[in-house]
């Protein structure tokens, strides 16, 4: 073999590695590209990295199961309940306490997402009255829109002003829900919408009642910076059969289209922990 035969099959031997190399490059880069896509499809809004200043949600997946048509967690001792609105008419609150349910969040008021006017639950008098008199448990929600703290004191003291009177044994509950970019919340970012929850949560707890805050995954992702409010009981809602939600939850939502005895047509069902 001649010198330059030896210097051409090195030359080639040469560029043969640098093809394998670049192969192997680029196939690396498409499979990570892939998994990232297909973990952002199926998670979507629904997942949330872990935050290590919070608590670690004790319970997996494989700690729930449905017995009986309704979620249960195997793993720890929950307590069954409902919440309901003017949407639920002529609930019978003794069936529901025969059922196995244990407490009833009300809702007793909302801002619209238009206009943002504070109106009250045609329902919420009517819902607690039933509710305590059938034996449970009973704690309220309001349905915010806030844009401001300002707007999330105005709230607050209107629950206050509405719960004057009433007697409760769960949390006062702030329910601020992403609506969509046309809404007047549709340009809320992280700081002021967690900034409306803790001005909210004060104000409830400096005038005698415990606040909780409600969330679902694209919420608490997005929208609320959690370590900040981690001095409050957490809801979340995530409709699915096992939480696997990284954080501790004290109540859990996990589906509108529950079926419960005297409540006509669907219903939210919860569990609390």
């Amino acid at each position: 073999m001649t010198e330059q035969e030896k210097r051409r099959r090195a030359r080639k031997a040469r560029q043969q590695r640098r093809a394998v190399t670049t192969f192997c490059l680029l196939t690396a880069a498409i499979i990570l590209a892939s998994i990232y896509i297909i973990y952002s499809v199926l998670a979507g809004p629904g997942s949330i990295g872990h935050r290590s200043n919070l608590t670690d949600n004790p319970y997996t997946p494989a700690d729930f199961a449905t017995v009986d048509g309704y979620v249960t967690c195997t793993a720890g001792p929950t307590r069954r309940g409902v919440d309901v609105s003017e949407y639920q008419e002529d609930v019978d609150w003794d069936q529901v306490k025969a059922a196995g349910f244990d407490f009833a969040f009300i809702r007793i008021g909302y801002r619209g997402y238009s206009v943002g006017q504070i109106k009250p639950d045609d329902l919420a008098r009517e819902h607690l009255a039933g509710a305590k008199a059938a034996g449970l448990d009973v704690g309220v929600y309001f349905y915010a829109q806030a844009i401001s703290p300002e707007e999330a004191a105005e709230e607050a003291r209107w629950c206050l002003d509405f719960l004057q009177g009433e007697t409760l044994d769960l949390p006062v509950v702030y329910d601020w829900e992403w609506v969509d970019r046309e809404a007047r919340t549709g340009s809320m970012d992280r700081e002021t919408l967690t900034e409306c929850a803790k001005t909210f949560c004060q104000i409830i707890e400096q005038n005698g009642h415990q606040a909780m805050i409600y969330f679902n995954s694209h919420v608490a992702r997005d929208l609320l910076d959690l370590e900040e409010l981690a001095e409050y009981p957490f809801w979340l809602a995530q409709y699915k059969d096992q939480m696997d939600f990284p954080h501790r939850i004290d109540v859990w939502q996990y589906t509108e289209e529950g079926s419960v005895p005297g409540i006509q047509g669907d219903v939210d069902i919860d569990l609390m922990f």
